[in-house]
């Protein structure tokens, strides 16, 4: 149970961490713009964060669903 946290927040953080990057790299999220405008530039790595979990993190977590219902119906 703690791997799939583990693994879930790590995919977070990837996909943070990736979108934050690009967005500073091309600067489209505004890193020079002032306190008021923080938002509009951690929005991008959310964003990022959220494709990264839709690609990756639902379809890893119906495998282990599914996975769990198999082993009880072992049971």
């Amino acid at each position: 149970m703690y791997k799939t946290f583990i693994a879930l927040f790590v995919l977070f953080c990837t996909g943070f961490i990736s979108f934050g990057l690009y967005s500073y790299a091309t600067n489209l999220g505004g890193i020079r713009d002032t306190v008021n405008n923080v938002f509009s530039w951690l929005s991008g790595p959310f964003i990022g964060m959220g494709i990264v979990f839709v690609i990756v993190g639902i379809p890893a977590l119906v495998l282990i669903a599914r996975n769990r219902l198999e082993d009880e119906k072992k049971i």
